[in-house]
């Protein structure tokens, strides 16, 4: 599936249904070919472009055919449904880092950002699995994420809820909170401290960012 197939369906009259199921098409291709290692600046930096096409006001649920990217985002939820040990943690890593560049590139994938960091630093979920998928977003969202943190964003009790290990230590606001925060710079310690490579880098990019917050 590609842009040009969906244009020319838009142009001779496809029914909203049917660019509906082109674009579910499209997305999934652009989803697997971030998880498969296709270069992830390329990728974002195509989605990005995609945006400025306008077909004469065509829509799909109300959003704009490719302005709004409308589809994309279930399709990315779709992504995030299957995490280590269930896929790899290689492919794992590669789709945060291409939510996480999104996120930089103005297309909001910070929800989906905050769920990865928090498996990885907030449950007893193995490290070496999920924390390689949530140091990208430190690497290559960092600025938003301090932005998020420092507005305390919140998504609601659910999409935003801590985790076990977070609400041991007493913490009780979901979302993005400097509180949270600083849990997340101490489990990074704790893990650095142990020798852990990836937290190590992890450290340093969140250490980078703190005056952004306080």
């Amino acid at each position: 599936m590609s842009i040009g197939e969906i244009t020319k369906a838009a142009a001779g009259g496809a029914s909203e249904p049917e660019l509906e199921g082109l674009l579910w098409a499209l997305w999934g291709e652009v989803v697997g070919a971030a998880a498969a290692g296709e270069p992830l600046d390329d990728l974002v930096a195509r989605l990005t472009a995609v945006r400025e096409i306008d077909l004469d006001g065509r829509r799909v649920g109300g959003r704009r055919l490719f302005g709004d990217l409308p589809v994309f985002g279930a399709q990315m939820r779709e992504a995030w449904n299957l995490v280590p040990p269930e896929r790899t943690v290689e492919s794992w890593t590669r789709l945060n880092g291409f939510a996480a560049r999104l996120t930089a590139a103005g297309v909001d994938f910070s929800l989906f950002g905050l769920w990865s960091i928090g498996t990885a630093l907030e449950t007893f979920a193995p490290p070496s699995e999920h924390l390689p998928a949530a140091v990208e977003w430190f690497e290559h969202c960092g600025p938003e994420l301090a932005a998020a943190t420092r507005h305390r964003r919140t998504f609601g009790p659910g999409p935003g809820r801590l985790h076990e290990l977070a609400e041991r230590e007493g913490l009780s606001e979901t979302g993005f909170n400097p509180p949270r925060w600083a849990f997340w710079r101490s489990r990074l310690e704790g893990l650095a401290a142990g020798g852990d490579p990836v937290a190590r880098a992890g450290l340093k990019a969140l250490r980078r960012l703190d005056k952004e917050i306080t």
